[in-house]
């Protein structure tokens, strides 16, 4: 884990992928902001320990659960409103901060897409 990843009270840790990278995200309260937070990290070298690097933290005014990352490193949040417990995406540019809220309430799934080359008509090829 990385150094201070663990100092906070936290709801949620998971790992994902940050423009190629390995990335340990945390998601907790903010004394700081008064609301929550998620803090990013990036391991810079797979495998080296002190190649961990905290690249932002993102304040929240509202629950979030981390989604994953688009290709050019917004992070992609589902929200719950503390109001009206409405549920919603939420992309979350993670240099400007900007929030861009999609109009999309009560999703069922999110997936990642990945583009392959393995061609689905050849000879000897297997598709489950």
């Amino acid at each position: 884990m990385p150094d201070g990843a663990m100092s906070m009270v936290r709801f949620q840790t998971c790992v994902a992928s940050f423009k190629g990278n390995l990335a340990f995200l945390t998601f907790g309260g903010s004394e700081q902001h008064g609301g929550y937070q998620y803090s990013i990290w990036e391991m810079r070298e797979y495998g080296m320990l002190e190649s961990w690097n905290k690249l932002f933290v993102v304040p929240l005014e509202r629950l979030a659960v981390c989604n994953a990352f688009t290709m050019c490193g917004a992070l992609l949040t589902h929200c719950i409103e503390t109001g009206n417990q409405e549920q919603k995406f939420v992309l979350i540019d993670t240099e400007t901060l900007h929030e861009k809220d999609f109009d999309i309430q009560q999703p069922l799934c999110v997936a990642n897409f990945m583009v392959s080359l393995a061609l689905l008509d050849g000879a000897n090829m297997v598709s489950y």
